[in-house]
């Protein structure tokens, strides 16, 4: 799908965006996407991919859809991440430069908040790259067509009935995928998207109030906040579904808000594979939903062979929001994509109505808050400090964010102190990646075949 293809879908859509600033049509967004495409064309390479860094907002848009209009590739740049992180997203995505959204006021602001960053290396017309931490901390950059976005936007509008009645509330941020597919199905469906450039429960309760708001994503973590707000309060009638994904969904969440529903989805299927669909009675409801239009899914044992029906196995997917592979890393799409086959990497079965459940995430991420936490990445960083030897990162259950890092770390400083070691990491890596949970051994339990007693570990971190 080209730009302009895409854009007569922008003109045609009778619905809006709105944020703290301003409201604004698709229509609207088309033209100012072009205009700022032409502004900024001429300070980028042909064909390069380039960051955008900032918080939900319309400019955002302008600016994505804009790099899109010109012919480049927009590569939605975390903000929670350190300098350092950030060009190492920017050099795996080979971008040229990275746009700061937030400063859009004037053309000379816009020309001003470039800086070239490196050469680019390769990108790929009409997609936009998403970028991750993977395994070993190594960034994954996964390049999603234009095409598969509109695609999968269809997939969802018809799986949950979204049309120009409703309005969603999109506060997940856009570098994620979760959060940037928001504005796509509204437009297709003439709806309504209100964007918050946070995650604050009192701001969400006030959009969902006051804008009429009718459907909205969260992760659980967010939701547990703004139940705990409303003191388990009734929605409005207007509220017809809280879309609750990103990691796993407590049952209590399920149990207290009537409006939850449970999705399954990642960056690699363009969000959401499957989802409860509002007004399913509890055994969707309390599953990771039904199949979406276009997508299969397939359970097969470790050597690839189908499992019976109902029978528990690897999860395999197709659909029509799949990725087109990892940037500059041709090996690990190989691992990931297979015949069109997405290799989720995740553990379940689907029941006898067709319904997905996960019994277990892929291994190597810990999913706390709906962000992607590598163990691996952790690790390295805490074996930077001098008085570390060795170091063990593991994930931990936790009511509020699902999981959270907890690190055994071996030293012979008797000094050394949790204190010191997040003092130390903070220098290094994001905030939501800090262990929650310290202990300071001499050395790591060990088997009698020398390899680590990972339970042996755990024990450590849950005593």
């Amino acid at each position: 799908m080209t730009w302009s293809e895409f854009r007569a879908m922008l003109q045609g859509s009778k619905g809006c965006l709105i944020d703290s600033q301003r409201r604004l049509s698709f229509r609207e967004l088309a033209a100012e996407a072009d205009a700022f495409g032409e502004s900024i064309e001429k300070e980028l390479r042909e064909n390069s991919a380039v960051g955008i860094y900032g918080r939900n907002s319309i400019d955002y848009l302008i600016v994505l859809f804009g790099l899109l209009s010109c012919g480049r590739t927009p590569v939605p740049l975390n903000t929670r991440l350190t300098p350092a992180e950030r060009q190492a997203v920017l050099t795996q995505a080979g971008a040229q430069a990275y746009i700061q959204s937030d400063k859009l006021s004037s053309a000379a602001e816009r020309l001003c908040s470039i800086e070239q960053t490196i050469e680019t290396r390769s990108a790929t017309q009409s997609s936009i790259i998403i970028c991750s931490s993977g395994s070993e901390g190594k960034v994954k950059a996964a390049s999603l067509s234009l095409e598969s976005f509109v695609r999968h936007a269809r997939a969802v509008n018809e799986h949950l009935n979204v049309t120009e009645s409703d309005h969603w509330l999109a506060y997940l941020p856009f570098f994620h995928v979760g959060g940037l597919t928001i504005p796509f199905r509204c437009a297709l469906a003439s709806a309504n998207v209100t964007l918050l450039s946070t995650a604050d429960p009192e701001l969400i309760e006030k959009a969902i109030e006051t804008n009429g708001i009718t459907l909205i994503s969260m992760v659980a973590a967010s939701l547990e906040k703004l139940l705990d707000l409303r003191q388990d309060k009734p929605f409005p009638s207007h509220l017809r579904a809280i879309i609750t994904g990103g990691g796993p969904v407590p049952s209590q969440l399920l149990d207290r808000c009537p409006l939850v529903y449970k999705t399954y989805g990642m960056t690699e299927s363009g969000s959401m594979l499957t989802c409860a669909r509002p007004g399913c009675d509890d055994t969707e409801r309390y599953s990771a939903g039904s199949v979406l239009p276009e997508t299969i899914i397939r359970i097969v044992d470790d050597e690839g062979r189908a499992c019976r029906a109902t029978a528990e196995g690897n999860v395999l997917v197709h659909g029509p929001g799949l990725f087109d592979g990892y940037v500059n890393d041709p090996e690990r799409t190989a691992l990931t994509l297979s015949e069109g086959w997405l290799k989720t990497g995740d553990f379940g079965y689907l029941d006898g109505r067709g319904c997905l459940n996960i019994l277990a995430r892929r291994s190597d991420l810990i999913l706390s808050g709906g962000e992607n936490i590598i163990p691996a990445e952790v690790e390295q960083a805490i074996k930077l400090h001098p008085q570390v030897s060795d170091a063990l990162v593991l994930p931990l259950q936790d009511e509020q964010w699902g999981q959270v890092p907890g690190a055994v770390i071996v030293s012979a400083d008797d000094e050394l102190s949790q204190e010191i070691i997040i003092a130390f990491l903070r220098e290094r890596i994001a905030s939501y990646k800090l262990p929650r949970r310290f202990v300071f051994v001499a050395k790591l339990p060990a088997l009698p075949t020398g390899k680590v007693d990972l339970p042996a570990v755990r024990k450590l971190l849950e005593a």
